[in-house]
């Protein structure tokens, strides 16, 4: 049906093309089947045919919008509650520390990184073995069970990460605009 509402607004006829018809309304028989089909458009404002669009579209577009929000959320949940992932971040932490560090030194350590940084872990290689590796094996030796649970207890973030969060802002915000029209 929205599709139909779409073609109707397509098919409009322009202003100039509606004042043209509207004069040549009472000489009906001297206009082209064409035109004849046109002039009942004439009575119609672009702003009904928006509204129609939208009434006929906005149910599946907010179940898909609040769809797509409740992946992230979810995600930062599971991301934020999470004791494997947070054990991981603190064992990365550590190993930052240590690679970064002057094990001699007496200076401050680092209580916090970016995200961002982490991609840094499977470039910084000792011989064929990236940090990443050797953090993934120290996780695993430790407890045979870790990786299938981090795996459950961040099931929605690997669906999160395929989303791009500015785009579903920019998706919500135009949303909220044609609701507020």
């Amino acid at each position: 049906k929205a599709d139909h509402v779409e073609l109707l607004h397509v098919a409009m006829p322009t202003a100039s093309e509606v004042t043209k018809l509207q004069e040549s309304k009472h000489k009906e028989e001297a206009l082209r089947d064409v035109e004849r089909r046109l002039l009942p458009l004439c009575t119609l404002s672009p702003t009904r045919i928006k509204v129609m669009k939208f009434a006929l579209t906005y149910e599946s577009t907010r179940e898909v919008l609040m769809q797509r929000c409740k992946v992230l959320r979810d995600a930062a949940d599971e991301a934020r509650n999470s004791p494997q992932f947070r054990d991981l971040l603190a064992i990365i932490l550590e190993a930052g520390n240590y690679i970064n560090g002057d094990p001699g030194a007496k200076q401050e350590r680092v209580r916090a990184f970016s995200i961002e940084s982490l991609q840094s872990l499977a470039n910084f290689k000792v011989g064929c073995i990236s940090c990443m590796h050797f953090l993934c094996i120290t996780m695993r030796a430790s407890d045979t069970k870790f990786l299938s649970c981090l795996e459950k207890s961040l099931k929605d973030v690997r669906q999160a990460a395929k989303e791009k969060f500015c785009m579903l802002r920019s998706e919500v915000e135009s949303f909220m605009g044609e609701v507020n029209f």
